[in-house]
């Protein structure tokens, strides 16, 4: 999406191991402007030495699905080792609507605040959503998500219906959002 904006270098697909994102750093170059690197666990420990070696300043948490389940204790364990990866991020993305998630973004926005408080910025049906969900119409093969952010609503047209890809897109335009672009980066 920002590709158009930016000279980026990002993850080929499941590139998001130990071996896979040093993997993807290597293709940066000088004139790069944004890495979009993914980073997947599969057991306690992974997500330190994957941090040490992309060092985020910005920070997507995208899910927490069941893959790779097996690899930890339960389910509050994972979460955990995956918010590893922003502990030093200024800032991050996620969706409000999962209170768990939630809460890990709180327990690190309140860690950081000793160097730098963070603001985060959250998406989602839920009230207190930075940008929040009023509506959403599906019509055919396309949505449109009806918005609220900072005071003013707008609309936005999503080619998909399926739930991860529209999570996928209001991932893409929170970050948008939170670098200074318009909506219009979904268009």
């Amino acid at each position: 999406l920002i590709s158009p904006l930016l000279r980026v270098v990002r993850s080929p697909r499941r590139f998001n191991s130990q071996i896979g994102v040093p993997l993807s750093l290597w293709q940066m170059g000088p004139h790069d402007e944004l890495a979009i690197i993914e980073a997947g666990i599969s057991r306690s420990g992974e997500m330190d030495r994957l941090e040490a070696i992309i060092r985020p300043t910005l920070g997507i948490f995208t899910t927490l699905g069941d893959a790779h389940d097996e690899g930890f204790a339960d389910r509050d364990q994972k979460l955990e080792e995956k918010m590893r990866l922003f502990r030093r991020c200024d800032r991050i993305v996620y969706c409000r609507d999962h209170e768990d998630i939630h809460a890990a973004a709180q327990r690190r926005s309140e860690a950081s605040i000793a160097r730098m408080p963070a603001r985060d910025l959250t998406w989602g049906r839920h009230g207190s959503s930075d940008l929040r969900i009023v509506d959403l119409d599906v019509h055919g093969e396309d949505s449109v998500v009806h918005l609220r952010y900072m005071g003013r609503g707008f609309s936005v047209g999503i080619p998909y219906t399926d739930a991860a890809s529209l999570e996928n897109a209001m991932h893409a335009l929170a970050m948008s959002l939170l670098r200074g672009q318009g909506p219009e980066i979904l268009v």
